[in-house]
């Protein structure tokens, strides 16, 4: 038993060094700024999807981007909507906004498909030497697309945060900080050049690299081109980089509905199949299997022997204090405080998703997203 609680300890640590090390990493570096004019050519590509509900609002933020209007344009790439995304779009009358639609094009390429024939169409069309990709479901600031060009210089390609407003109950609040988390994390590993990760919602890169990388590369996954474009860029001694700025942020909503948020994160778990990036495997390797230790050493208390109850205290203190301290010091940020009193709720839904998603991601392969059937 003590071999197992020393065990427990190191895993404790283990937790508490990736979460503490990525609030100050966080914290220790400044917001992104630029005394320079800098404004690159920007093509915009926003990828829909039966976005009725939401294309007028992301495209005219977009529009309104305190940004020399001869200097960006706006791609829409519609995939195959059934609704009356595309209609809206037209009869809003954006001067630099581009429609294609992927159902008027023949024959599309094998593994060209889903999202990434989006992704793929629309860097294609792209007149400017910058691409910036964000989803037909994401509102922007006035200052985004300034933002973001400030932070390109020397770079290959800039990830910037993602913002998820829950507000209508537990778990889509619970989103917003596991969201906060994620974006932490992301940027402390970008900084420390240890791990790579990116998010589709908020992305820049540079034309060129992403033609390079999608003749070189074909993955099967439906999506998460986000996450092997920036692991491949790595790769190839890319210079990447993080906008850490309130400016740079962009917003979307949460999914409000449980078969929503199921569907969704099962989406994002079968896609870490195609990782094969170190630093990232190994991070989310040794996350997932402390998370496990912790429910396991739990049950091992309440069922078999009190002895087990000491090791469980300890991982779930190096859990609870580990969160919190991250989402405490990292939402203002964002605008928005952690609230302390509902933290160890919070603690408990991310501690069986983490379990839960983490073996969809290895036994599933299948899932259902906007109406289309994936395998």
């Amino acid at each position: 038993m003590l071999y197992f609680l020393l065990f427990c300890t190191l895993a404790s640590l283990f937790y508490l060094i990736i979460t503490i090390g990525a609030t100050f990493v966080w914290l220790s570096a400044k917001e992104s700024s630029s005394t320079r004019l800098i404004a690159p050519g920007i093509s915009v590509v926003v990828i829909a999807r039966d976005e009725a509900d939401n294309i007028e609002k992301c495209l005219r933020h977009i529009a309104q981007n305190d940004y020399p209007i001869g200097r960006y344009e706006i791609i829409l790439v519609d995939d195959h909507s059934s609704d009356q995304t595309v209609k809206i779009a037209r009869s809003l009358e954006i001067k630099n906004l581009h429609i294609i639609e992927l159902a008027d094009l023949d024959n599309p390429p094998i593994n060209d498909f889903f999202k990434k024939a989006g992704q793929r169409h629309g860097v294609n069309s792209a007149k400017y030497e910058w691409i910036l990709q964000t989803d037909a479901d994401c509102f922007c600031s006035p200052l985004w697309l300034q933002a973001m060009a400030q932070n390109c210089e020397r770079k290959d390609l800039i990830t910037g945060p993602i913002f998820i407003d829950g507000t209508a109950g537990t778990l889509s609040r619970w989103q917003t900080y596991e969201n906060i988390g994620i974006m932490a994390s992301t940027f402390a590993g970008i900084k420390l050049r240890t791990w790579y990760s990116a998010n589709a919602g908020n992305m820049m890169f540079k034309k060129d690299l992403y033609l390079q990388y999608a003749n070189e590369i074909v993955h099967q996954s439906a999506s998460g081109d986000d996450i092997f474009l920036i692991n491949w860029a790595r790769g190839w001694n890319k210079e990447i980089g993080f906008a850490k700025s309130p400016s740079a942020i962009v917003t979307t909503g949460a999914e409000n509905t449980v078969r929503g948020f199921y569907q969704q994160r099962l989406r994002w778990a079968t896609k870490t199949k195609g990782y094969s990036y170190s630093g990232l495997k190994w991070l989310m390797s040794g996350l997932f299997i402390f998370h496990i230790i912790v429910i396991i050493t739990g049950l091992s208390a309440l069922f078999i022997s009190d002895a087990y109850l000491i090791s469980f205290v300890i991982l779930w203190l190096a859990k609870w204090i580990g969160d919190t301290c991250l989402l405490r010091l990292v939402a203002p940020f964002y605008g928005i405080k952690y609230p302390i009193l509902l933290s160890p709720v919070f603690s408990i839904l991310h501690l069986s998703y983490v379990v839960f998603f983490g073996f969809c991601g290895i036994l599933m392969r299948n899932y259902t997203w906007k109406g289309r059937r994936v395998h």
